[in-house]
């Protein structure tokens, strides 16, 4: 990991020449305890009594995550390559991973976290998998059933004018975040990755209203925002009768608009009761289990179960807005 050496020494240097204004007591601490042990810092070389104490270069990974990901990237490495078998070095570096988009390195990392026994581990890789879906055609993974309790039959109210441009805004939108995304060295290849919207917008991206705009989508909640404008964008797409992501012609609602939205607030509202209660009210109702992306809901940890709340609130509000037309806006929360 020479890379990470080098950059970690280049953090080093920042801090001796006070580039990093931070004057927290775990910062200064850290610097301190760094400082006194800088030398050598080949962990190949150095007597252990020498090398950098982990726990003070975990706390600098956490001061440097925000605002300097890559030397906390290097920070955390160096922590790895000192204590190989540390499950809670593994377990920060998966989190600060996903955090950069990096879901592979994530999995790794709570994967050789996990094979030590680390049950935390496990559900975080657990989450990665939820936190960074394959950017398919949404609609394709979650085949709809009637829901416990389906209301009247539904049918669509908007008109072709109103759905395209509501596609129009969704693409824009998604290729701010892909624009985002790859400003954050996401690899534009990569399968969870928003694709080109460019076919979407011949006339280039639209002017959003201040409502529509993403700028207040905090960095780390980049993923997030996105994996919810895709789902309810394509959601939006097969619903009014298309079979992949594309400007529609003519409008072919399908026939399972009642079911979609029946199911989506079904969803919606077994995946709240999981974060909110652990499932208590589904259990007393009797309700039926939901697999969503493969995962039983009933058996996520709260944390995770809101990953499933965002992503069945983004699916409710296309089906929705589509056939209601109280619905102001088919957009997900911005996070």
């Amino acid at each position: 990991m020479p890379g990470d050496l080098k950059q970690f020494q280049r953090v080093l240097e920042a801090v001796r020449r006070s580039q990093m204004t931070s004057d927290s007591a775990p910062f200064l601490l850290a610097r301190e305890e760094l400082l006194a042990s800088e030398e050598p810092l080949d962990p190949a070389l150095a007597p252990l009594g020498e090398r950098p104490p982990v726990d003070a270069l975990r706390q600098m990974a956490r001061t440097l995550e925000k605002d300097m990901a890559e030397a906390a990237w290097a920070c955390i490495n160096v922590a790895m390559l000192l204590e190989p078998e540390n499950a809670a070095v593994h377990k920060q570096r998966g989190l600060l991973a996903m955090s950069m988009l990096r879901p592979a390195a994530a999995n790794a990392s709570f994967g050789r976290a996990a094979r030590g026994g680390d049950a935390q581990a496990a559900l975080l890789a657990t989450y990665c998998r939820l936190v960074f879906p394959a950017t398919t055609f949404a609609p394709i993974q979650f085949p709809t059933r009637p829901a416990p309790d389906a209301g009247e039959p539904t049918a669509v109210v908007r008109d072709l004018g109103e759905v395209r441009h509501a596609l129009q805004v969704f693409a824009t939108r998604l290729q701010w975040l892909r624009d985002r995304m790859l400003s954050m060295k996401a690899k534009p290849t990569a399968s969870w990755m928003v694709p080109d919207m460019g076919h979407m917008l011949p006339e280039g991206p639209l002017e959003l209203e201040a409502g529509q705009r993403l700028d207040r989508v905090k960095p780390l909640g980049t993923q997030h925002q996105a994996r919810a404008e895709w789902t309810t964008f394509t959601w939006l797409c097969w619903l009014v009768g298309l079979d992949d992501v594309a400007l529609p012609d003519i409008l072919e609602p399908r026939e399972e608009v009642s079911t979609c939205v029946d199911w989506a607030a079904f969803a919606l509202w077994r995946a709240r009761d999981q974060q909110q209660t652990a499932g208590k009210a589904a259990a007393e109702e009797g309700m039926p289990a939901l697999a969503w992306r493969g995962e039983d809901v009933g058996q996520l940890p709260r944390q995770l179960a809101s990953v499933v709340t965002s992503d069945a609130a983004a699916m409710h509000a296309a089906a929705t807005w589509l056939s209601d037309s109280a619905v102001p806006s088919p957009f997900p929360t911005t996070r």
